[in-house]
């Protein structure tokens, strides 16, 4: 089953209710998590997590009693105290499409670079001619093919989101 825990951008405490009659394993990959690796019985255990002065953060906490293939996900989201922001230099892009390349687009947002994640949509027939599409400093960047036909090909970038968090940046600049 799924469950979700929110917590505040302070530092807090969260208990999280579990019986079972077996040991269990908790394990997660969030290095702002701090939780035992293992509980058993009816008091379940406690997570801590730090002050997050950054954007909001999320993790994935598996519980699993791996002998009876049994197994639990937890979502633990917590507030951040930046408000994650993206702007773009511009209303539209035109882009080379008789030679492709690299794009740079100038780009202000205060989401670290590694937190980021991008969706495209692509608007015409032609998919698939952007690649790589990133934060490099202060210019969004991505690699774009050859246009081999004569038909103009639009894409938009759909979302933005922070990468661990998942947390959708609504942005729809005008076409590339």
């Amino acid at each position: 089953s799924l469950k979700v825990f929110d917590l505040p951008a302070t530092e807090s405490q969260l208990h999280i209710n579990v019986v079972s009659n077996q040991e269990y394993t908790i394990s997660h990959e969030a290095d702002w998590i701090t939780a035992p690796s293992s509980s058993q019985g009816k008091d379940g255990f406690d997570i801590t997590c730090p002050v997050n002065d950054g954007v909001a953060r999320a993790a994935i906490m598996i519980l699993a009693i791996e002998e009876a293939e049994h197994y639990d996900t937890l979502t633990i989201r917590q507030k951040g105290t930046i408000i994650p922001s993206i702007t773009f230099a511009g209303e539209g892009y035109t882009l080379n499409g008789s030679a492709g390349g690299k794009a740079e687009i100038p780009v202000t947002t205060n989401v670290p670079e590694n937190e980021l994640a991008f969706t495209l949509e692509f608007l015409s027939e032609s998919t698939d001619w952007i690649s790589g599409i990133g934060i490099s400093g202060d210019k969004l960047t991505f690699e774009y093919t050859v246009n081999e036909s004569n038909v103009r090909r639009n894409a938009r970038i759909a979302k933005m989101h922070v990468a661990d968090g998942k947390i959708t940046i609504e942005r729809y600049p005008n076409h590339i």
